[in-house]
């Protein structure tokens, strides 16, 4: 089976289900790669990849694919633990513009996502001095180097060690429905019926934590 994943979100739930998958079924074997929607879209349809996990596209999929809701994500602005931007009293966008950020990469939703929020709010966006689509990558130089970013609020509050935390300030029209992108044609193989059912397991035990919103365990 080779699983499509797209940035952002797909880490809370993405190994847990891939394990159990693996337990329950010993002969099957799993292959991760990424990349972006379009291509892996192509490769869906082109069965070269079985399933897509990560951020739905608001807009309707290409009638061959189904869309399947895992719950409801949104963006934060985070920041290391002792970050200053942390200790503001009231913190605004505007005031954010004083640190340095990492930003998503050009024509990605998160990069849009940005824009109309600082633009919401009359500001043009951080400047593109830095830029990262991995989100490894973008933890890193926000906890090594003190940038801001924007990350997965799921994701951020769910992480175990803690080592970053949400800045407090509201990103309107950034919620996301994160979920499975698989072919909408013939059966689905029991593996991959099995693997949707433990990306909604996985999501059911980690998401009540966080309080972000969670539906019923889809089937295809």
């Amino acid at each position: 089976m080779v699983v499509g994943v797209l940035p952002l979100s797909v880490a809370l739930f993405l190994p847990r289900a891939v394990e159990s998958l693996l337990r329950e079924h010993p002969n099957v074997q799993v292959q991760v790669v990424d990349g972006t929607y379009e291509s892996l879209v192509q490769q869906l349809l082109s069965a070269d990849v079985d399933v897509i996990a990560g951020a739905l596209r608001a807009e309707a999929p290409p009638a061959e694919v189904r869309q399947l809701k895992l719950f409801e994500d949104e963006l934060a602005v985070v920041a290391r633990r002792g970050h200053p931007a942390l200790a503001l009293p009231s913190p605004s966008l505007r005031a954010l513009l004083a640190w340095e950020w990492v930003v998503p990469l050009p024509g990605t939703p998160a990069a849009a996502a940005l824009r109309l929020a600082f633009e919401r709010e009359g500001l043009q966006p951080p400047p593109g001095r830095l830029r990262a689509s991995s989100p490894a990558l973008t933890q890193a130089f926000t906890l090594q180097t003190g940038h801001l970013a924007l990350a997965s609020r799921a994701q951020t509050l769910a992480e175990a060690d803690g080592a970053a935390a949400i800045v407090p300030v509201p990103l309107p029209g950034t919620a996301r429905h994160i979920g499975l992108a698989l072919r909408g044609t013939g059966e689905p193989a029991p593996e991959l019926q099995r693997f949707v059912e433990h990306c909604a397991a996985a999501v059911a035990a980690v998401l009540p934590a966080v309080a972000i919103d969670k539906p019923a365990a889809p089937r295809l």
